[in-house]
């Protein structure tokens, strides 16, 4: 009975020597990976300074990709106040919506404010997705009762 209690013994000492063991590896490795962190972003930032044209036309290119059209439209939503669990399949819906929810006219992607442009029409107090709707319909639908 005196051997069970002293192999007990070992064996919870040997448990804690090896938690203590996998968090000194645990805490050496997230203390180089927060170094490493800060190194980057001071070689980031130094980078940014002394090539400032050619990190402008790389953001450029990167906002005409698909992948930068759509990250800039998603932030764009949330700067505006679009409250939203799943913005990836949102922003699926808004790309596959043709026509206006209300009124059935052809949607168009225009970069100034025409009728017929395609707009995402939310709650300004919740920010709850109303509809996809063409520029005409959501300005009526901001004035007056819809």
């Amino acid at each position: 009975m005196v051997e069970q209690e002293v192999v007990d013994c070992l064996n919870d000492i040997i448990i804690i020597v090896e938690r203590k063991e996998k968090k000194r590896l645990y805490n050496k490795e997230y203390g180089k990976y927060r170094r490493d962190k800060e190194k980057k972003k001071l070689a980031d930032k130094k980078y940014q300074q002394n090539h400032k044209e050619q990190v402008k036309i790389n953001v450029k290119k990167y906002n005409q990709t698909e992948k930068g059209i759509k990250v800039k439209r998603i932030q764009n939503w949330k700067n505006r106040g679009v409250v939203c669990n799943d913005f990836d399949e949102l922003y699926n819906q808004y790309c596959t919506t043709a026509f206006c929810d209300h009124c059935g006219v052809e949607l168009t992607e225009d970069k100034k404010a025409t009728p017929t442009r395609k707009c995402l029409d939310h709650c300004h107090q919740t920010g709850e997705v109303r509809n996809i709707l063409c520029h005409s319909c959501n300005r009526k639908r901001g004035q007056s009762n819809f």
